[in-house]
């Protein structure tokens, strides 16, 4: 008679109580995970964007210390000499769609000939001059934006003087940073054959925002080609 009761007993199931209890705690569980979601999903956006941004200013300097190819004969300009390879961004105050909140691209430093050889003049050294430079664009397409861009000159150490755009460009053999910024609200259109006013930096702080606003992440790199994620 014991056995029997002793094995009803075992069979029995959870009992309403243990069943709201667990339902509840399970509610509360899920509950935390839905809220943080949109969180953990915009720091992840960020995260990457940070990353990928990263990696393309890293491209361009592999680029130009192992000199890639341009697709323009003239960029060569002799048998040993070849050109800078750089990254632009920009803000939407340079109206361009090469370098704005939600784009940034990859330029080679054409190279002109202005006389006979071996005469040669550099087109827009250092800096992003027009589309005949242009090696890719790439697009921002998880809603995070570049929202601002700052440089330490070598003049104010202490101070990142807000920028309208960044060029930064690497020339062979060195692997270190050339760092460009502009300052004034010039168009970009109207820098093809003549240079805006460039202010050498050591460091250029590139901010982005995740698309609802609430992550951020910066991307400091050095003249010295270092490259930080903060």
């Amino acid at each position: 008679m014991n056995k029997n009761k002793n094995t009803i007993k075992e069979k029995k199931g959870f009992t309403l109580v243990e069943m709201l209890v667990t339902v509840a705690v399970f509610s509360v569980v899920s509950g935390l995970t839905l809220a943080n979601y949109p969180k953990f999903n915009s720091q992840t956006a960020i995260t990457g964007l940070a990353q990928q941004i990263a990696i393309a200013i890293r491209e361009a300097q592999v680029y130009g210390v192992a000199v890639r190819n341009s697709s323009s004969t003239a960029s060569v300009i002799s048998q040993n000499i070849y050109p800078a390879y750089g990254i632009f961004f920009g803000t939407p105050i340079i109206g361009t769609t090469y370098g704005n909140e939600t784009s940034y691209s990859i330029f080679f430093d054409k190279v002109i000939r202005t006389g006979p050889a071996p005469y040669f003049r550099p087109l827009g050294d250092n800096f992003f001059t027009d589309v005949s430079e242009l090696v890719q664009t790439t697009r921002i397409n998880n809603g995070s934006t570049i929202i601002s861009i700052c440089g330490v000159s070598y003049s104010t150490p202490t101070v990142c003087t807000p920028a309208t755009a960044v060029n930064i460009v690497f020339r062979r053999p060195n692997p270190d940073a050339i760092i460009n910024i502009v300052t004034s609200n010039s168009s970009w259109s109207s820098w093809s054959g003549a240079a805006p006013t460039l202010i050498d930096c050591s460091r250029v702080d590139i901010t982005i925002r995740s698309k609802d606003q609430t992550q951020t992440k910066v991307i400091q790199v050095f003249s010295t080609g270092q490259i930080n994620v903060q």
